[in-house]
């Protein structure tokens, strides 16, 4: 066979770049050129490039033979971002800049190929390597030194980053970023070539029974405390601030709830999460895991009560998966439709609590408030106090 030609979608998005996934997935592999038709090229997003690209370059491992072609480019707004962002470099067409080449800055990150093995560097831990770059990014991508937006951006690009080079056994990972400053929104997408979730988690003994499919993968991979490596009985450094607690992607997940949409896909399934909306699941072919985060910043007023409060909630059923037990999958998919509902604690007025400074005391008054639930407590030699829901735990959740 001399050739096949297949069309570019006319907007590059979440949905189109799975569905195009699938399609050049289907083709011999025997072709002399593969035709890439960008005539109706006119809208291009992060993720959408970051899948197109890895597509193609998966195409082109078991196709070496072909050579990709680019025809009918348009010459438009489109055109010139994907080729200052590296698409069509990625997609090994010569056009354009190469991945990476382009500097980076406010509002956007170029399309990258980093390096696992780089980011061990030795005399350095792995985490600390990945604290760094994840700062570096945020930085650049905000053109800010420091906030709320710097600091939730470290935090996702932290968590995704230490998935793929904890979990992947990928030797690189791309990404590329958007900010859109006018409304304070994020657009993060990063995509490996690793084993994927379902290989992953199937190191861990008392999930590996339960995955049936990728998509049971995607709701296991979301659930706080569940991973291929954290279990019970599996060895673990208790001095390692850095050690995998499988909390990486459901934090993420939250995180992106909050006014923003979550994405991620792992072998033939992906999931898909807008605020207000129900998840959709997706069918697509993307070996490894492809994510991607939309955070608004402005809706994070208090970072830190927000991450602990979910790290909290989370804690409430990741104590029980670290014995060993797991969620059934209806237990599993309502506990992800609901956000995590069932995991947020109610209080009630006479309800005994525990303090890290005040130890066991009982609640004599609930008020809502901008810091999150204030609780009045009666403090055992006398006098009342006010703390933060988020600083107690109860008494009856530790029995």
């Amino acid at each position: 066979m001399n050739f096949v030609t297949l069309s570019i979608p006319s907007k590059l998005t979440l949905d189109t770049a799975l569905a195009f996934t699938h399609q050049i997935g289907a083709q011999p592999t025997d072709m002399k050129f593969l035709n890439l038709d960008f005539a109706n090229f006119a809208r291009v997003e992060p993720f959408g490039m970051l899948v197109a690209a890895h597509a193609i370059r998966q195409f082109k491992k078991r196709a070496p033979q072909t050579t990709i072609v680019a025809t009918s480019l348009p010459q438009n707004d489109a055109e010139s971002y994907a080729s200052h962002m590296g698409f069509f470099k990625a997609c090994d067409i010569q056009l354009g800049k190469n991945p990476g080449q382009a500097k980076g800055g406010a509002r956007y990150l170029p399309i990258t190929y980093q390096s696992t093995a780089d980011l061990a560097v030795i005399g350095e831990h792995l985490g600390t390597n990945i604290g760094r770059l994840s700062l570096k990014l945020a930085q650049m991508l905000t053109q800010q030194t420091s906030g709320v937006l710097v600091d939730m951006l470290t935090y996702s690009f932290r968590e995704i980053i230490r998935n793929v080079a904890e979990h992947s056994q990928s030797p690189d990972f791309s990404y590329c970023a958007q900010y859109n400053y006018s409304d304070g929104t994020v657009e993060i997408a990063l995509i490996d070539q690793g084993v994927g979730l379902r290989s992953s988690l199937a190191n861990n003994p008392f999930v590996s029974p339960h995955l049936t499919s990728d998509q049971d993968a995607l709701k296991y991979a979301l659930m706080p405390g569940i991973s291929g490596k954290a279990f019970k009985g599996a060895a673990q450094n208790a001095d390692d601030v850095w050690s995998n607690s499988g909390f990486g992607l459901y934090m993420n997940y939250r995180l992106c709830n909050e006014g923003g949409s979550f994405f991620i896909a792992s072998g033939e399934a992906g999931l898909h999460r807008a605020r207000a909306d129900e998840n959709r699941y997706h069918t697509c072919q993307l070996p490894g895991v492809a994510l991607r985060l939309r955070l608004n910043a402005n809706n994070f007023k208090n970072l830190e009560e927000t991450l602990k409060r979910f790290a909290r909630e989370g804690e409430t059923v990741a104590s029980k998966f670290s014995e060993g037990a797991v969620p059934d999958g209806p237990r599993m998919s309502t506990l992800i439709r609901n956000d995590f509902g069932d995991l947020k604690r109610t209080f009630a007025v006479g309800m005994a609590i525990r303090h890290p400074q005040l130890g066991t005391v009982s609640i004599v008054g609930i008020q809502n408030s901008t810091q999150g639930t204030i609780l009045t407590v009666q403090l055992k030699g006398g006098g009342q106090k006010r703390v933060n829901s988020n600083d107690v735990m109860i008494v009856e959740d530790q029995s």
